[in-house]
Parts: C-alpha cells; structure tokens; sequence
C-alpha cells in the first residue's frame, strides 16, 4: 500500500476512535443525570431516620446554647481549631438558617454583629462533637430537605423555649 492510504487509514480510524468516545461520554452523562435525578426523587426517608435526627439536633442545642440567668451561653464557631463561649443577652434576636447539605447554624444578633453556633453539618469543627446519625438518602433529595425543614422547626423551638425560660 501507498503512504496516503495508510495515512487516511490512520485519520479514519481516529475519527471512529473519537465519535465512539464522545458517544461513551454522552451515554455515561445521560447516566449520572439520571441517576442523579432518581436519587433527588426519593421522598420518604428510611425508618427511624426523622426521630434520630429529631433527637440528635435537640443534644446539639442543648451542647452549644444554654440559659444562664438572664443571660445565654453559646459555643460559637470561631476555626477549626477553636470553639469559643459567648455571651449573649436573652433579648438579642436570632435566626435559624438550615439547610440540606450544608446543615444548620443559629446566628444571635444583626448586621456585621453576630454570633453563629454551628447545630449540625459542615460548619460544626468541634472533633469531639457528636457524629451525626445516617441520612439514609441523598441530601439533595426531597426528603432530606423535608427533613431539613422539620429540623430547622425543631431548632427554632428549642431555641424559643430557652429564650421564655424563666431565669435559673
């Protein structure tokens, strides 16, 4: 055979080589899409899943916010390395911000001024904190962030009870 012939060989043989890749590629991406979607779709979680995150979030308040007098005490995220305890007046405002993947905070005051106190997910650095129980699911899932919500509820109470706690 003649030298162009093996050449074009060579160019035909890499552009079947490449279409089959970039076939395997979209075959793979189509996967995970749906693989993907199938794992957000699930909507109930695995028995006893709610009540263990239910508990395990009330243990977590209880650790890092408490009442003292007219006042409350809280372990506020501060590095990796450091916890530090404020504390803060039992009329400062607060929110509870909770989310599916990343966790939940509480953060105390307004503005620039603000304690935050890492409940559960990413931001807890405490090492010697509790391990949180198995999700069961995705946590992109519909009924991780049903959960997500319920425990961002649970979090608010707990946090409103201290707050209309008389004195100790």
């Amino acid at each position: 055979m003649s030298k162009p012939v093996w050449v074009g060989a060579f160019v035909v043989a890499g552009l079947v080589a490449s279409l089959y890749g970039l076939h395997s590629c979209t075959v793979a991406r189509e996967k995970e899409r749906r693989d993907t979607a199938a794992r957000a779709a699930v909507s109930e979680l695995p028995p006893g899943v709610e009540s263990a995150w239910l508990a395990y979030v009330d243990r977590r308040v209880a650790a890092t916010i408490r009442r003292r007098r007219n006042t409350l005490e809280v372990t506020e995220f501060a590095s990796a390395a450091i916890d530090r305890t404020t504390i803060i007046s039992d009329n400062m405002p607060y929110r509870v911000d909770c989310d599916s993947i990343i966790g939940a905070e509480v953060r105390f005051g307004h503005g620039s001024e603000y304690a935050t106190v890492p409940i559960y997910g990413r931001m807890v650095m405490d090492r010697s904190a509790e391990e949180p129980p198995p999700l069961g699911v995705s946590p992109a899932s519909i009924a991780a962030k049903t959960l997500a919500r319920t425990l961002c509820t649970r979090i608010s109470q707990r946090v409103q009870q201290l707050y209309v706690a008389p004195p100790s």
